[in-house]
């Protein structure tokens, strides 16, 4: 299925994760949606953020921000904009709200990122 050997789909739980803090751009908020506690939500993202080896969140203390990378994987339409970057806001831009990707389009996309990470930080 993929052309880079040892790459694994990130585990299903982390993405539903993933997708309420980035709708929510809250950990304790995907949280109390999930019934979970705020450092399971930490906790899974730093997973899927290892497994993808990019960053989909800037933390600033209390708060969370997507990045470039959080902006394109995010579902499109529910997620509030990334406005603090241009690129960011670019980013944001092109996610079409007004027409929604399948769940397996926004799992490529996790994938997509991850892979073009892992190849720009090869030798």
């Amino acid at each position: 299925m993929d052309s880079q050997p040892g790459f694994q789909l990130p585990p299903l739980a982390a993405v539903r994760v993933f997708e309420a803090a980035a709708r929510h751009l809250s950990f304790t908020r995907a949280a109390e949606e999930l019934g979970m506690t705020q450092a399971a939500v930490s906790y899974q993202m730093k997973l899927l953020e290892e497994r993808l080896g990019a960053p989909l969140f800037r933390r600033d203390g209390r708060r969370v921000a997507l990045t470039e990378a959080g902006a394109r994987a995010a579902p499109p339409g529910r997620t509030r904009p990334v406005t603090d970057q241009p690129a960011a806001r670019n980013a944001s831009a092109a996610l079409e709200p007004s027409r929604p990707a399948a769940p397996s389009t926004r799992m490529c996309g996790l994938m997509i990122v991850g892979n073009r990470h892992a190849a720009e930080s090869r030798p």
